[in-house]
C-alpha cells in the first residue's frame, strides 16, 4: 500500500504528538485520521486517507502497512510530497491534536459518528456504552447505571432503525439478535457479560457487511488484510455459530435451572420478544 499522502499525515500525527514516551492508542490515530483527512479536504488539500466503516467506527491501515515506525517519526515517509504540502498539512494535525487533548477518545468518536453511512451505527453506539457501564471490566459511560428499562428501549432503537431493506439478508441475523438480547436481558439477575457478548457478536455480522462495501480508497482484499479475515462470508458465518452456540447453552440452562428462570416476568418478556418479531414481519409484508 504506497500511498505517499497517506505516509506522510501519518507520520506528522505522531511527530506532533505532545507526550514524549506515550505513543496514541491505535484506536485514536483510526479517528483522528478520519477527521484529519476531513479538514484537509475542507482547506482543499487532498490527503488520500483510506479508511473502512467497521464494528467501532472508522478503521485506517496499521503502520505496517504503509512502512512508518510510530517510534521513529521524525524520519522522512516514502513517497515524500514536498516541503510545501507538509508545511500546510502540519497545522491541520495539530489543530486535531489538539482537538483530541481537550476533550477525549470518545468526543472524537462521537465526532467521526456523525458522518456514519447508517444511523443504526449511533444507535448500537448507545446501546453498547449502556451495556459496558454495567460491566465490571469495562469503563463507565455513565455516571448512574443504566436502568433495564433504559437498556430495553436502546435495543428495541436498534432493531426498529436496523436498515433491513438495503441488507435483507441479515433480517434472521437482526431477529435472532433481538431475541436472544433481550432474554438475557430479562433472565432474573441481568448477565452484562452475556449481553454484551450476544450484542457484539451481531454486531460483528453486520460491520463485516459495512466493512465490505462502505470502504474508501481500499480494496476489498486490503480490508481483508487489515481485518486479518479470508472472508467477509466465512467470518460472518464464525460469528453465527458462535451465536447458535450462546443460544443452545442458554436454551439448556433454561431447562436446567429447577425454574428459576421460567418466572411470571420471563415468560411475559418472551411474549413481548415474540410479539414484537410478528409485529415486524406483518408491517413488512404489508
Amino acid at each position: 500500500m504506497t500511498r505517499p499522502q497517506f505516509t506522510l499525515a501519518y507520520r506528522l500525527l505522531h511527530e506532533e504528538h505532545k507526550y514524549d514516551g506515550s505513543s496514541l492508542p491505535r484506536k485514536a490515530v483510526h479517528k483522528l485520521l478520519y477527521l484529519l483527512n476531513a479538514e484537509a479536504q475542507e482547506q482543499g488539500l487532498e490527503v488520500d486517507i483510506p479508511y473502512f466503516w467497521f464494528q467501532y467506527g472508522v478503521v485506517t491501515p496499521a503502520e505496517a502497512d504503509i512502512g512508518v515506525d510510530p517510534l521513529n517519526a521524525g524520519g522522512k515517509a516514502s513517497g515524500d510530497t514536498g516541503s510545501e504540502f507538509e508545511a500546510e498539512l502540519r497545522p491541520i494535525v495539530r489543530r486535531v491534536l489538539n482537538r483530541y487533548y481537550s476533550t477525549s477518545l470518545e468526543e472524537v468518536t462521537d465526532e467521526t459518528y456523525s458522518d456514519a453511512p447508517y444511523d443504526v451505527q449511533r444507535t448500537w453506539r448507545t446501546l453498547d456504552k449502556k451495556l459496558q457501564t454495567l460491566h465490571d471490566n469495562y469503563p463507565d459511560f455513565y455516571e448512574v447505571e443504566p436502568s433495564r428499562n433504559s437498556i430495553e428501549e436502546s435495543i428495541f432503537d436498534v432493531f426498529d432503525v436496523f436498515p433491513t431493506a438495503r441488507f435483507p439478508e441479515l433480517e434472521s441475523d437482526l431477529t435472532k439478535w433481538y431475541s436472544m438480547i433481550t432474554r438475557e436481558l430479562n433472565r432474573p439477575e441481568m448477565d452484562a457479560g452475556g449481553m454484551m457478548e450476544v450484542n457484539v457478536q451481531f454486531w460483528r455480522i453486520f460491520s463485516l457487511q459495512l466493512a465490505e462495501e462502505h470502504r474508501h480508497k481500499m480494496s476489498k482484499s486490503e480490508v481483508k488484510d487489515v481485518l486479518d479475515i479470508e472472508s467477509f462470508e466465512g467470518a460472518r458465518e464464525s460469528c453465527r455459530r458462535t451465536l447458535r452456540s450462546i443460544e443452545s447453552d442458554a436454551l439448556a440452562a433454561k431447562f436446567d435451572d429447577d425454574g428459576q428462570y421460567d418466572t411470571p416476568e420471563t415468560r411475559a418478556a418472551d411474549a413481548l420478544v415474540e410479539g414484537t418479531v410478528k409485529e415486524y414481519y406483518l408491517t413488512r409484508s404489508n
